[in-house]
C-alpha cells in the first residue's frame, strides 16, 4: 500500500523481490546483508533467466514546474535494491523512508520481509517510487534492516531554473512531469 502525506503518495506496494545468487566469498558476517545495488533509475528490465538490468542510473531530476504551483509535478523513478544475504540467514525486515531537504522523514512503502539463504544468494526490491514535488534540494532514501541502517540513496530534485536545462519540446513529453533525468 501506498503511503500518503501532506506531499502525496510516497510510493507503491508494487514492490517485488526474488532470490538471486553469485559467487561470494565463505566466512562473511552473519549480522547483516551486504548492499550490492541501491539506485533509482529509469527501468528495470526482468530477464527471463531472472537477471534485472538497471537502466540510466539516476540521482538528479530536472522538474519544470516549482511546488509551491496547484497540481505540483510528481516524480516517479523506479528504485532498485540487490541485498546479498553473506552469512545472514531467515526472515528479516526492511524499511524504506525517505529524508526530505527540511530533514522531515516519511516512510516509503510498507515494511517489506524478505528471506535470506546466507552466503552469495541475495533478494531484490524494486519499489515504484512516486512522490508529489514539495520542494527541490536533496532527498535521501533511507534502507533499514530491522532498525539498523544499511544505506542511503540519493535523488537531487532540482527546478529547470536552477539547472539551466532547456525544456523539450511537446512531442517528446513522456511522463506527467516531463523530469529532465541526469544519470552520473
Amino acid at each position: 500500500m501506498g503511503v500518503s502525506g501532506a506531499g502525496g503518495s510516497l510510493g507503491s506496494s508494487r514492490h517485488f523481490h526474488r532470490p538471486v545468487s553469485y559467487n561470494g566469498a565463505a566466512g562473511m558476517d552473519t549480522s547483516k546483508p551486504y548492499v550490492a545495488v541501491a539506485t533509482f533509475c529509469d527501468r528495470v528490465l526482468e530477464e527471463q533467466d531472472g537477471v534485472s538490468t538497471v537502466v540510466r542510473v539516476i540521482d538528479t531530476v530536472t522538474v519544470d514546474a516549482p511546488p509551491a504551483l496547484p497540481g505540483r509535478p510528481v516524480v516517479r523513478l523506479p528504485l532498485f535494491i540487490l541485498l546479498r544475504s553473506g552469512g545472514l540467514r531467515g526472515r528479516r525486515t526492511v524499511s524504506l523512508r525517505l529524508k526530505s531537504p527540511s530533514n522531515e522523514i516519511k516512510p516509503i512503502s510498507d515494511p517489506i520481509t524478505l528471506l535470506f539463504a546466507g552466503e552469495e544468494h541475495g533478494t531484490t526490491i524494486k519499489v515504484d517510487f512516486a512522490m508529489g514535488v514539495e520542494e527541490f534540494g536533496l532527498y535521501w532514501v533511507e534502507v533499514f534492516l530491522e532498525d539498523e541502517l544499511l544505506t542511503r540513496v540519493p535523488l537531487r530534485l532540482r527546478s529547470k531554473r536552477e539547472s539551466g536545462v532547456p525544456s523539450p519540446s511537446p512531442s517528446s513529453r513522456s511522463s506527467e512531469t516531463d523530469p529532465h533525468r541526469e544519470r552520473r
